[in-house]
């Protein structure tokens, strides 16, 4: 009799314990949640256990990067309730019913686990949802959809940028009504000859906005057009190179003469050339570096077709033509720049002005620039002090000399110290007078350079 009591005490006592030392549940509110992309909410788990326990929480779903936390350990007391906020960010750009399950599983005994179910119903609220690009020719267009599942009206801010982040160009198109999917077009200008590289088109709205990127390849493309022009008395060829690629590019020009051909306007300098083969023949060959992208560059040269005497003619002519010509250059007023080195940095700069024609000039300026590299002595002066300004190019210099007798001459000097070593340029001085005609006329120096 003594054992069955001992047995029946040992169950009773049992029976009684076993729902406080393996009761588990766990509830979700609210179990069901509407939001939009963008949106942050709260869940609220309840866990409650009757017994003292560890308990490892876990939350499944596709999307549980939405979820501030998804997995958590918990310490409980006996009979003690817990009560666990779970943050939702809704984020990317996929719409629709989402279930999630969160689930309590004891550390003593596994076996030990409960769970509980939540939903969230995902749609859009005036989100930027694609974008796509058409380039064709010297535009860019730009189509992007809005979607929103109720309707809402938002400006909308379109950016072109640079593959380096800059912005090119941008469009604001005010007050798009969005509900379902809404298409937003615009149009940029683009340049044919755009360097090559990332750009990207990027698309903003209060609480969203998407970027998508193009790319421009590389194009190295030189169109080549070779012309020919006779007439009776010359044959003329005119060759043509244009980039139509977006990188700088060289050109190569060939040209083949004949010792016969009395040739002017070489396209390329003779003395680059093979030598004479045995038809009298000599290929030629140059070529420009760096054509910039949409550039066109033309040579021309011409033959001509004049008998031996026309020939001879025509360079007595030419010969007197010359000799005009320096006439002409020697009787018109000349100026000219040089310098003297008056000291490790220090140097003497003198400007000549000449009027050796026998009519007298007017309203004479003499304008000169000292190089940024370089500092003007603005206390020792030789000749008539000029009027010193500063520009973004340098240090400019200007003389009003008024009226100049017919073989009048002027001295102009100055003097600079160099900040640099080495050569430095100097750049060409330059000068405005009315001649007899009260025309207007313009000539410049040579340049200079200081060592």
């Amino acid at each position: 009799m003594r054992v069955v009591g001992v047995f029946l005490t040992a169950l009773v006592l049992s029976l009684v314990a076993l729902p406080f030392a393996s009761a588990l549940d766990v509830v979700v509110a609210p179990r069901q949640a509407t939001m939009a992309i963008g949106d942050f909410g709260t869940f609220v788990a309840t866990i409650s256990g009757n017994g003292a326990d560890k308990y490892l929480i876990n939350i499944e779903g596709k999307h549980k990067e939405w979820l501030t936390q998804s997995y958590i350990l918990l310490n409980m007391k006996s009979q003690e309730t817990r009560k666990i906020n779970l943050g939702v960010y809704v984020s990317g750009d996929e719409v629709g019913t989402f279930p999630f399950t969160i689930r309590a599983t004891s550390f003593t005994n596994p076996a030990l686990k409960k769970g509980d179910t939540f939903t969230i119903d995902v749609f859009k609220r005036f989100a930027v949802d694609s974008i796509d690009m058409v380039r064709e020719g010297t535009t860019l267009k730009v189509t992007t959809v809005i979607a929103s599942t109720d309707p809402r009206t938002e400006d909308v801010l379109i950016e072109l940028m640079s593959p380096d982040g800059v912005v090119l160009e941008d469009v604001i198109v005010p007050q798009v009504t969005a509900h379902g999917d809404t298409p937003v077009a615009t149009t940029f200008s683009f340049d044919p000859y755009a360097s090559p590289g990332r750009y990207s088109i990027r698309v903003s709205a209060p609480n969203t906005f998407k970027k998508e990127f193009f790319d421009v390849p590389v194009v190295e493309k030189i169109i080549r057009t070779v012309e020919e022009v006779n007439t009776p008395l010359e044959k003329k060829v005119i060759y043509r190179y244009e980039n139509v690629g977006n990188v700088p590019a060289d050109v190569v020009v060939e040209q083949t003469v004949h010792d016969r051909d009395l040739i002017s306007g070489f396209a390329v300098n003779p003395t680059v050339c093979t030598a004479t083969n045995a038809q009298g023949e000599r290929d030629c060959v140059s070529a420009q570096n760096d054509v910039r992208p949409g550039q066109e560059v033309v040579f021309t040269y011409a033959i001509q077709k004049w008998p031996s005497v026309l020939q001879a003619t025509l360079g007595g002519i030419m010969i007197v033509l010359a000799g005009t010509l320096l006439i002409y250059h020697q009787t018109r007023p000349r100026m000219r720049k040089g310098s003297r080195r008056k000291g490790k940095n220090r140097h003497h700069i003198v400007i000549e002005v000449r009027n050796p024609i026998g009519r007298r000039i007017k309203n004479v300026m003499v304008r000169d620039t000292v190089s940024p590299l370089a500092e003007l002595d603005d206390t020792a002066y030789e000749s008539v002090k000029p009027v010193v300004r500063k520009t973004p190019d340098g240090t400019e210099l200007v003389w009003n000399l008024g009226d100049m007798a017919p073989r009048e001459t002027r001295l102009l000097s100055y003097k600079v110290n160099t900040l640099v070593g080495g050569a430095l340029k100097m750049p060409p001085a330059r000068m405005r007078y009315v001649d007899s005609r009260d025309e207007k006329k313009y000539l410049k120096s040579q340049r200079v350079v200081v060592r």
